[in-house]
């Protein structure tokens, strides 16, 4: 299991915003985890020659937070460069010019500003999780001297503690050249006209329509194990590792990342003689895109914090039953967001084995009617 605190933050961050027939409400949580990673946007119009077009993102962090701030706050003029005639070009360029940024001084500069607002400015300090995760072993090592013994299940959990221990601190220094490395983010990008809606997904984060009542998917979650992922990752040189133990199987691309594509983390993208779309790790989305009708109701996206604890259409039901236009609520959408959080939140990170205790952010946005 990760690293925990020993009590959950549960403040939010929400906020709520409209625009033409659409209103949403948006909630993050930092929940069990020592840090928040994630981060999002939520735009009612993108402008210019792209008016009429709504953006709504989630981009979750993993080995810091930076490569999904950097994202959050570079994306949209970064999509806003290109046509909005091909909008699945245009997303997918945008997708690989994040990485593309990360590796210019430019983008090297204003990675290293976020870190530093971060508080995190000692470049020569061990990396944070490696001090969290030595402190957790202690603690859980503290723990079995007092039981006298420690059960199997919790043997594992500090036996993969040590495992992953030991990679951090073998990890070079990081270079200035070499930032986002070992730093990177899932993407999950939503833009809606008043006639259809596109999703780019980079990882696994998710967004679903509800379609009146029913829950269709706008993304599929890139997983190691998935064929086609495993396939890409062997033949650019890496490889996908079996963790078992728990509940379930985990599968991380070199004993690591247990996603198979995302922005940052371009230790896995030094192929250059293939394209991004070809990397260990790829940077490129699969983009879904449909057409909208009258019986579509609203839009959830969501981090895999969120979609780890409830299926797609657990999701939709739950938000459903609480929409004003569903019963005599007067609640706004991010009231809605912040019960969900909550009921996706683990009680107990060791009863439910790590379930429920990643951060979580997610955004909902209704579609109203008479929007033609």
């Amino acid at each position: 299991m990760g690293n925990y605190l020993q009590q959950p933050q549960t403040k939010k961050e929400s906020r709520n915003g409209s625009h033409g027939p659409l209103e949403w409400g948006v909630s993050s949580m930092q929940g069990w985890r020592t840090d928040m990673e994630d981060s999002d946007l939520s735009i009612g119009n993108l402008g210019d020659s792209w008016d009429g077009v709504s953006l709504f993102a989630v981009y979750d962090g993993h080995g810091g937070k930076e490569v999904a701030h950097f994202c959050e706050q570079f994306f949209p003029p970064a999509l806003r460069k290109n046509s909005a005639e091909d909008m699945h070009l245009a997303l997918t360029r945008s997708f690989h010019r994040m990485d593309e940024m990360l590796r210019e001084p430019e983008g090297q500069r204003a990675f290293l500003a976020l870190k530093k607002a971060d508080g995190d400015d000692d470049e020569h300090a061990k990396p944070r999780q490696v001090k969290m995760l030595a402190n957790s072993i202690r603690t859980n090592l503290a723990e079995a001297r007092e039981k006298g013994s420690l059960s199997r299940e919790e043997a594992h959990q500090v036996m993969m503690k040590m495992v992953f221990l030991k990679r951090l601190e073998a990890q070079p220094q990081v270079e200035a050249h070499a930032l986002a490395d070992n730093v990177g983010c899932t993407a999950n990008v939503v833009l809606m006209t008043r006639d259809k809606i596109l999703c780019a997904n980079c990882g696994d984060s998710r967004a679903v329509l509800c379609r009146a009542g029913r829950a269709v998917e706008l993304s599929h979650d890139h997983k190691p194990n998935h064929e086609i992922e495993k396939r890409r990752i062997e033949k650019a040189g890496g490889y996908v590792e079996a963790i078992t133990g728990g509940p379930r199987a985990h599968y991380r691309v070199n004993g690591n990342l247990n996603l198979s594509r995302a922005l940052g983390d371009l230790e896995y993208k030094k192929r250059y003689d293939l394209g991004p779309e070809a990397q260990i790790i790829s940077g490129t989305p699969d983009i879904i895109e449909k057409d909208l009708c009258d019986q579509d109701e609203f839009v959830v996206v969501a981090c895999d914090g969120v979609w780890d604890v409830m299926t797609n259409q657990e999701v939709v039901d739950f938000v459903r039953s609480r929409l004003p236009t569903m019963n005599a609520s007067r609640k706004q959408l991010s009231d809605i967001v912040e019960e969900l959080l909550d009921k996706c939140m683990s009680p107990d990170p060791k009863e439910t084995q790590g379930l429920g205790c990643d951060n979580m952010t997610c955004v909902v946005v209704e579609i109203k009617k008479g929007r033609q």
